[in-house]
């Protein structure tokens, strides 16, 4: 359309993907401890636990 984007929206822009980059490292530091601290058979169980369709 020949927009061109403003300073404030790619500040805007770059805060969301900062904000999402930041989500994923808190969310990969909390699977690690938790699997940190069950076994193989805890963690296959948990997951089958927290699915919803398990398909046919």
């Amino acid at each position: 359309m020949g927009e061109i984007p403003t300073q404030a929206q790619y500040i805007g822009g770059s805060l969301v993907l900062v904000g999402i980059f930041l989500s994923q490292i808190k969310t990969k530091r909390q699977i690690n401890q938790f699997v940190s601290q069950m076994s193989v058979t805890q963690i296959k169980q948990k997951i089958e636990a927290e699915m919803g369709f398990k398909g046919f």
